[in-house]
């Protein structure tokens, strides 16, 4: 069931807001409905890509000081209306009205997490807000206006990362009072963010679906979960959902062969993203599934083409040379580099320390020092080691806030680690790493198991699942961890 945009015709032009809230309401209370499959599309042109067989419109008109609410349910293919469900609520009672009619259309839909009409008003605006400053603006309003309102925080979160411990905390304190499909969400999303171990994610998402069995983001969420736990039938039933919600989501497909690949489902994989090819952006992830297949040359084909869509003709070489790097050609990647005239000091500097790595991986220090020579501190300090891992993590740690960030210095400390040889410190590094992410970063579990090897534990290493990925081209250490996936550095 397609959900419009309500008809607000109400003189008042602060009313406005109740065009998108409504929806967003009945939306929210038919996620745990049993017959009804909603989705709220912004225009009448979704309905078709929705796959919907019915669509809702609600209509608000002021009648004296309170709003009638007349909702009709029309047959897609018949355009003729099959119920007509009116109602009339003072303004200060409308989500209540809007409740009441979602369990007219199905008795299982729940309450809205709020009866606080400011409170749905801030979060309606945050909701459907572009801007990320502004979500987390209208976010906290919802939560200043009514406190218990779980669902609020549970977004807020999620808009503001970076402060999302304390949402999170500050929404847990909260917790006993929310409605128990926000109480599940919220649940799900701390568990996510926070970085719980996978179990628990798990045990969360199938919580949530289990309260709102109708809702495609809990079900996407939950199925990148059991596909990080290896659970690929499990990760794939997830999805299956998701799509049948929204059958129309390119990026949930894209997530799903994503997933596939991750458990070495590469023919389903890349069936799946056959069908994606149309979209640029897909084909990165169809080449590795393709090379991962061992079809190195038909791989390097489906990259090719999707260099042409990149105008950028320096991130088209910067591309081109991490394709051969993360294949196994780092003596082409290298030359590549070093012979391109990057329009942008930046890109050039960048473009240095990526051959740095490289010719750290093809274990040739010297080469490494030359090139580092003039390219910044981070190459530099690539290129010229430590003899220690004390100091080693003093020489990364030394580094002003300037030059790099916190998680940008971890990463430094923990490839360097490995890149200098010292295993053991390396083996510490990436299980620190893959406890922090709660067993998600796969690229974690690749080097942690590489680095238990190289240091002589071999038995443990085969203990570490370790699963296939999808690198990011533009990460100048993604050829040292997607190198660990097929044993090319030596």
């Amino acid at each position: 069931m397609a959900i419009l945009p309500a008809n607000v015709l109400i003189a008042d032009p602060h009313a406005d807001w109740m065009r998108l809230a409504v929806p967003l309401v009945l939306e929210q209370d038919l996620a745990g409905a049993r017959d009804l499959v909603p989705v709220l599309i912004a225009s009448e042109s979704g309905v078709y890509a929705a796959a919907a067989s019915e669509t809702l419109r609600v209509t608000l008109e002021d009648r004296g000081g309170k709003i009638d609410l007349d909702a009709t349910l029309a047959g897609v293919s018949s355009q003729r209306s099959e119920r007509r469900l009116p109602a009339r609520a003072t303004p200060a009672d409308l989500i209540a009205a809007c409740d009441a009619l979602a369990r007219q259309l199905d008795s299982s839909a729940t309450a809205f997490g709020t009866h606080s009409v400011p409170a749905l008003q801030a979060f309606a605006a945050g909701a459907f807000s572009s801007n990320t400053s502004a979500k987390i603006q209208r976010f906290s309003e919802a939560i200043a206006a009514d406190p218990s309102f779980g669902l609020a925080y549970a977004a807020l979160a999620e808009a503001n990362k970076a402060d999302a411990a304390a949402v999170l905390a500050k929404g847990a304190a909260r917790r006993g009072s929310f409605s128990a499909a926000d109480r599940a969400r919220f649940d799900f999303v701390r568990a996510r963010l926070l970085r719980s171990p996978l179990p628990e994610q798990a045990a969360a998402g199938h919580a949530l679906v289990a309260v709102t069995p109708n809702d495609a983001e809990a079900w996407a969420s939950l199925s990148s979960v059991m596909f990080l736990s290896g659970q690929a039938a499990d990760g794939e039933r997830a999805m299956s959902r998701a799509l049948q919600i929204t059958p129309e989501n390119p990026n949930l497909r894209l997530q799903l062969a994503t997933g596939l690949i991750e458990n070495r489902q590469f023919a389903q994989a890349e069936k799946i993203l056959n069908g994606l090819a149309s979209n640029p952006a897909a084909l990165p992830a169809l080449a590795v599934c393709v090379w991962l297949e061992g079809d190195q040359a038909r791989a390097a084909s489906i990259y090719d083409k999707f260099l042409v869509s990149v105008t950028n003709q320096d991130a088209k070489l910067l591309l081109k040379s991490s394709w051969q790097a993360l294949t196994g050609s780092r003596e082409q990647a290298i030359s590549l580099l070093a012979g391109a005239h990057l329009s942008e000091p930046r890109l050039a500097a960048f473009a240095k320390t990526q051959i740095v790595v490289w010719q750290l991986l093809n274990r040739d220090r010297t080469a490494a020092r030359n090139t580092a020579a003039g390219a910044g501190p981070i190459a530099e300090l690539l290129a010229a080691g430590a003899g220690s891992a004390e100091e080693w993590r003093a020489k990364v740690e030394a580094l002003p806030a300037a030059i790099t960030n916190a998680e940008v210095k971890k990463a430094l400390l923990r490839y360097g680690y490995f890149l200098c040889g010292f295993y053991p410190e390396a083996a510490e590094a990436w299980q620190e790493a893959d406890r922090e992410s709660g067993g998600a970063d796969l690229r974690a579990r690749a080097m942690l198991a590489a680095s238990l090897t190289a240091a002589g534990h071999a038995d443990q290493a085969k203990q570490v699942r370790v699963q296939p990925f999808v690198p990011d081209f533009s990460d100048f250490f993604s050829a040292v961890s997607f190198s660990r996936l097929r044993g090319q550095a030596e």
